[in-house]
């Protein structure tokens, strides 16, 4: 488990073990039995209303790591990969959940990128191979490149392929959706009353580049 993991779930626990403590000083401030902390000589017992506030607020604030904790536990984002067969560091690589981060950064940029026929956009994500390939397309065939608008771009799935044994290379099948624009030929704004969603599933090929991965090969 993490250092984050384990500090996530520390604060879970002691804010469950705090309302658990304030809603029977609350039960018991209810009933008269207990007077209220920082009452003066009066000793007086806390109102029902500053209870609830109180409760209430220590609540909300277990709910906001509760979300945090299950988000952590079960939704986080990590590649998808066939445990048979891997080696102990292989299923270390690809469970790293700033490998899936850096792989979703690199496909929503890039498309961004050549959707707007340029290139140059994604210069930090691409391998300088991709990017020379994608600047002489552009420049050999202009109005080939020159495709709708992209928004609302998603990355549904990345599965794991393979992996060199130097930490060099990789290669994921990323299946994305995204939501797609037609541009007016006179505005260039998106029209939105044409817009239509399309799901595709690519083979990306990573490598190395002073050390970042960075897409290097792209087949549909």
């Amino acid at each position: 488990m993490k250092k984050g993991m384990r500090l996530l779930t520390l604060v879970f626990t002691f804010f469950v073990i705090w309302i658990s403590f304030e809603c029977r000083m609350a039960l018991a401030v209810g009933s008269g039995g207990i007077p209220g902390p920082g009452s003066g000589t009066d000793d007086q017992p806390l109102t029902a209303k500053d209870t609830h506030v109180q409760v209430t607020i220590i609540c909300i604030a277990a709910a906001i790591f509760l979300i945090l904790f299950i988000k952590e536990t079960l939704f986080s984002k990590r590649v998808e990969s066939d445990s048979n067969g891997l080696s102990p560091e292989e299923r270390k690589f690809w469970k790293d959940k700033r490998l899936r981060k850096r792989i979703d950064r690199c496909y929503l940029n890039i498309h961004k990128a050549l959707s707007q026929a340029n290139p140059e956009y994604a210069a930090d994500y691409m391998s300088e191979r991709l990017l020379k390939v994608n600047q002489a397309l552009v420049k050999q065939h202009p109005e080939e490149t020159q495709q709708p608008i992209y928004l609302r771009d998603r990355v549904i799935r990345v599965k794991a392929l393979y992996v060199t044994p130097d930490r060099q290379e990789m290669c994921v099948s990323i299946v994305g959706r995204k939501s797609v624009y037609h541009s007016d030929a006179v505005t260039s704004k998106p029209l939105r009353s044409l817009a239509r969603r399309e799901s595709s599933e690519e083979k990306w090929t990573f490598i190395k580049s002073d050390g970042k991965w960075v897409a290097d090969q792209i087949n549909n």
